[in-house]
């Protein structure tokens, strides 16, 4: 479990070097996915 603080909102992307989070369904895909971090 990672916990984050965004403090910039826009579209980010996340990369991550564990392969479980690559390989399940509901999870990233190709090790990136994408944080989308609204205006307060």
């Amino acid at each position: 479990t990672v916990a984050y603080t965004a403090k910039d909102a826009g579209v980010w992307a996340w990369h991550c070097h564990i392969l479980t989070h690559a390989e399940t369904p509901t999870g990233m895909r190709y090790m990136v996915t994408a944080v989308i971090v609204a205006d307060k």
